[in-house]
């Protein structure tokens, strides 16, 4: 049964209300689309389908009111991972008692989440609401416990298979492992965007330079969105970035540099970057990786040591943080 239109979309919504609607235990989608199509020979692409059933979420307050209760809505965006949009968070803030969780404190991490539920595991409960500009997501909640921690208690549900993998040797050993790409969900041409944050993560680490810390806390931050599990990116797209990045990175290059703290040795960068190309699934024969390795080569053959500015690196990472991270795949 192909979700083709509005009415099977809200079929299939009816179901994930009807038999997987537990809050407290929240399902992958991709083990609740191997059940709902689990006589359907041809395998689901559970990215088209996300796509479709946010697109079907993110139609006026007034036109999901005429099939579904206010409380099933939020239920749906919390199920499914999606961020609410600013129409139905005022929706939300209108009705006080249409909560996720056993305090008000829920609505004010979802404010300081960017938009994504925090998995408290309470159920649905009626209870006042409130605004606070100030909510600290480390404040405790029900049975002495932080959010965060309450956060990590809640994805012990997920079998093991479908959480990211990391590897307890040193940077640059392995990336996460996703289900989805075990099943050969992961489209044909492209990449995780786990996979790609974890490896800039790593690269951050081997260069060891605090300018950077700013990038990396983003990454990390963006690695631990649940929303982000099943994203991808063309690796074209990505590696397109890339070449447009390596003009940025050849401007900040010069043969000599003042200050040690505001540059670092560009051939040493350049080589844990085609090393951070390489792990990600780049073909070795791209003309990105190419480029990169003729940039390598000119530093050998240099008269003296040449130096890259750090703010540029900088730039660069941010720039392939975004590429690998856009806010239409989630």
């Amino acid at each position: 049964m192909p979700v083709t239109n509005t009415e099977n979309t809200h079929k299939l919504f009816e179901w994930m209300l009807e038999h997987k609607g537990d809050v407290n235990h929240p399902v992958p989608l991709s083990v609740m689309m191997k059940e709902f199509w689990a006589n359907e020979e041809k395998p689901v692409d559970v990215h088209v389908l996300r796509k479709r059933m946010k697109r079907a979420l993110c139609k006026p307050v007034e036109v999901l009111s005429h099939a579904f209760t206010m409380n099933q809505i939020i239920q749906l965006h919390f199920l499914l991972g999606i961020p609410v949009s600013e129409d139905l968070r005022n929706e939300i803030e209108k009705h006080g008692t249409l909560q996720l969780g056993a305090t008000k404190k829920i609505i004010q991490a979802y404010h300081s989440n960017d938009g994504s539920f925090i998995r408290t595991g309470h159920g649905w409960q009626e209870v006042p609401g409130s605004s606070n500009a100030n909510f600290d997501d480390s404040s405790t909640i029900s049975d002495g416990l932080t959010i965060k921690d309450e956060y990590k208690l809640d994805m012990s549900y997920i079998p093991q298979d479908d959480l990211p993998h990391s590897s307890d040797g040193g940077p640059f050993q392995s990336f996460p492992n996703l289900s989805a790409k075990q099943e050969g969900i992961l489209p044909p041409g492209h990449i995780s965007s786990l996979e790609v944050m974890s490896q800039l993560h790593n690269l951050i680490l081997v260069l060891k330079n605090s300018s950077l810390d700013s990038v990396d806390v983003q990454i990390v931050v963006e690695k631990n969105n649940p929303d982000r599990l099943y994203s991808v990116v063309a690796m074209e797209e990505f590696l397109t970035s890339v070449k447009q990045c390596l003009g940025v990175l050849r401007g900040g290059a010069h043969v000599f540099h003042t200050s040690k703290g505001h540059a670092m040795q560009y051939e040493l960068f350049m080589n844990l970057f085609k090393f951070f190309l390489l792990n990600i699934g780049a073909p070795e024969n791209d003309p990105a990786v190419v480029e990169v390795g003729q940039e390598i080569e000119k530093c050998k053959n240099a008269p003296s040591m040449v130096f890259i500015e750090v703010r540029k690196v900088e730039c660069v990472l941010m720039s392939l943080f975004h590429t690998a991270t856009p806010m239409n795949n989630i």
